[in-house]
């Protein structure tokens, strides 16, 4: 068996990410939790400290655009998920169009789940490929 892939989820409420957090350790996940963004931003600067973020809305010191800011600042590819409580479109395209990777409402199924993450850490993965292949 591979490694578990390092997920960070961002969350300082327990509903609905209790709910997503057991699907994801599930998937075989490793997972790490924080309440806010300057917990996060601390994370973000130890390497190889995850390979996958999940993130609420909204947190005690900030949003998930705060989020997906310091992720882009990371100097890796570092695939960031909005978990919502409820269907938004407007929220779903901004988010999209923002440069999240993905925007997830419950139920948590399984096997979305698995097909979020694993086409997250895909793109992961040809994203270094790609800049190592243009570095060589």
């Amino acid at each position: 068996m591979g490694e578990k892939i390092k997920t960070l989820m961002i969350y300082d409420k327990s509903e609905p990410s209790e709910e997503l957090r057991k699907v994801l350790k599930r998937l075989g996940m490793e997972i790490r939790h924080v309440r806010n963004c300057g917990e996060a931003s601390r994370l973000f600067k130890e390497a190889n400290s995850a390979e996958l973020v999940f993130t609420d809305t909204t947190l005690p010191d900030g949003t998930w655009e705060d989020v997906l800011r310091m992720a882009q600042q990371a100097g890796f590819f570092l695939p960031v998920i909005v978990v919502s409580r409820i269907a938004d479109i407007d929220l779903y395209l901004k988010t999209l169009e923002s440069g999240a990777f993905d925007f997830v409402i419950p139920p948590f199924l399984s096997i979305d789940m698995a097909n979020v993450t694993g086409a997250a850490m895909y793109e992961k993965l040809a994203t270094r490929d790609f800049r190592s292949a243009r570095v060589a």
